[in-house]
């Protein structure tokens, strides 16, 4: 029987976790011209244990397997007193996109947010992979597009 769990980052899943951030550095044609740096994700990732109301990472796990994961942010607005969550990274392994995955890990993060005193989510797509697949879930599930981003290499 196959047990489907999203949960919380634990340690002993940071080398699974950092192998997952790998695969999606390299499926992407943004940012796969950047340098990619074990520590500094595994440093991330650990940041989540000590600071869990400030640092969100939430993995898929199937039986064991890690198959994808959530990083997010909540911080106070720069503007105002009011805390608000943001993503990072949103990654779900090529083999089990599709399926309910990604959705169950923006619901999760959405969980999260509200459970450490924030008003409001952002999330993104910032790979370039599956870019209008992915907008149409995040509108499924109740985003909005008020803003846009962009990116110049120097």
């Amino acid at each position: 029987m196959v047990m489907l769990m999203i949960r919380p980052l634990v340690l002993c899943d940071i080398t699974k976790v950092v192998n997952l951030g790998r695969s999606m550095h390299e499926e992407s044609p943004v940012f796969k011209h950047s340098s990619f740096d074990e520590k500094t994700v595994a440093d991330l990732l650990a940041l989540s244990l000590k600071t869990p109301e400030n640092v969100c990472v939430l993995v898929n796990d199937i039986n064991g397997e890690i198959t994808g994961g959530i990083i997010a942010f909540a911080y106070k607005n720069w503007f105002g007193p009011e805390r608000v969550a943001s993503d990072l990274a949103l990654f779900v392994t090529p083999d089990k996109r599709g399926g309910v995955i990604a959705a169950r890990l923006v619901k999760q993060y959405e969980q999260w947010a509200k459970s450490v005193g924030c008003s409001e989510v952002t999330i993104g797509v910032s790979t370039g992979v599956n870019t209008e697949r992915t907008a149409l879930l995040f509108q499924r599930l109740g985003y909005k597009d008020p803003a846009h981003s962009f990116r110049k290499r120097l």
